[in-house]
């Protein structure tokens, strides 16, 4: 049966050895005076029937057939231009470390991209459970702005499994031998780091988003913190011990407490990664072995064997037990809290 002027045409081509050797055509624009045509490719497909189920398809809903061509590279481009204005740095930093992971399905055209590409490519992450999960997250919001301006039909990422779960990491507080070996070696590039986060209870995360701005020195504070409700914009006081180190990585220059000193990139801000390269490093050759987070839970085994109160802990630490509404401190909290983390 004849397809009716400008709904398109199904052909097979004559190169054999293509996979997909039918072709779906559409008409775009007919000159009636030349009796030309201008055409289309919707697509290619490895049988006539996918193809007419295609051609119908358009026509029911036509979408922008330049879409269906753009790679993954490309569209998270253009989903970043317009995601990225409404998110916080630590977000932002999350989606680029899930893009770079997926590196291997950069240049791939995204509507041809199918569940087994996918999943090779989360395969070969290696990272931990937590990272893969914001790397499907990642790939989620990618399909959402995909169907929306209609570059695919399906969202797989629905689809993709994030393997075996891992164990549970045990957290393990550095020993009060280990603390007195870090004063030892204060010296050594990013030591003063570690002492910072195992006096202050900061997460690298927290600490890696620090600015100058956000330092109090006269009244020793810090406002900062993210993750939960209770951990964001919280104060935190400068225990007197990591003071100089607060104040000799302060400088007019930067715009962050801590900053890269690579070669090419000094006084940027450090990221996660490169931080804990620095951080392995460091702990290898003063001969230890710990996890960054193993900081932070220094900081809370430190304060709760000082008898330090327990609500105190919570609102220094930030956990989602104690909410602050509006984060509102006055002169007796702040104290409160500068004593509690003197006794450690």
């Amino acid at each position: 049966m004849r397809n009716p002027n400008g709904y398109g045409s199904v052909y097979k081509m004559k190169d054999k050895k293509r996979r997909k050797p039918w072709r779906a055509l559409k008409t775009m624009e007919f000159d009636i005076i030349t009796g030309k045509q201008t055409r289309r490719t919707i697509g290619y497909y490895e049988t006539r029937k996918e193809a007419l189920e295609a051609l119908v398809k358009y026509n029911v809903n036509p979408y922008n057939l330049e879409a269906k061509k753009i790679t993954f590279k490309e569209v998270y481009q253009e989903w970043s231009e317009q995601h990225f204005k409404n998110i916080s740095e630590r977000t932002i930093a999350g989606y680029k470390m899930s893009y770079k992971a997926l590196n291997v399905l950069e240049d791939k055209i995204f509507s041809e991209i199918k569940p087994l590409h996918l999943q090779k490519a989360m395969d070969s992450v290696t990272m931990a459970e937590s990272s893969k999960r914001i790397v499907k997250s990642f790939l989620k919001s990618l399909y959402n702005y995909a169907l929306k301006y209609e570059v695919v039909d399906k969202d797989y990422s629905n689809l993709i499994s994030l393997g075996k779960k891992e164990a549970i990491i045990t957290r393990k507080p550095y020993t009060d031998e280990e603390i007195l070996k870090l004063w030892k070696f204060k010296e050594l590039p990013w030591v003063d780091t570690i002492l910072i986060m195992i006096y202050s209870g900061l997460r690298i995360g927290e600490l890696l988003t620090i600015k100058n701005q956000d330092i109090d020195l006269e009244n020793r504070t810090i406002r900062g913190g993210i993750k939960t409700d209770a951990g964001k914009n919280r104060l935190i006081p400068i225990n007197m011990k990591i003071l100089p180190f607060i104040k000799a990585r302060m400088s007019p220059s930067n715009e962050y407490l801590i900053v890269n000193d690579s070669k090419g990139k000094e006084n940027t801000q450090l990221t996660y990664d490169k931080y804990r390269y620095f951080f392995n490093k460091v702990v290898k050759i003063i001969d230890m072995e710990h996890t960054i987070h193993d900081c932070r839970h220094t900081f809370a085994t430190l304060l709760s064997n000082a008898n330090a109160n327990e609500t105190t802990i919570a609102k220094i630490i930030g956990h989602s037990n104690y909410d602050m509404t509006e984060k509102v401190y006055t002169h007796k909290d702040i104290e409160e809290l500068k004593k509690a983390i003197d006794l450690i």
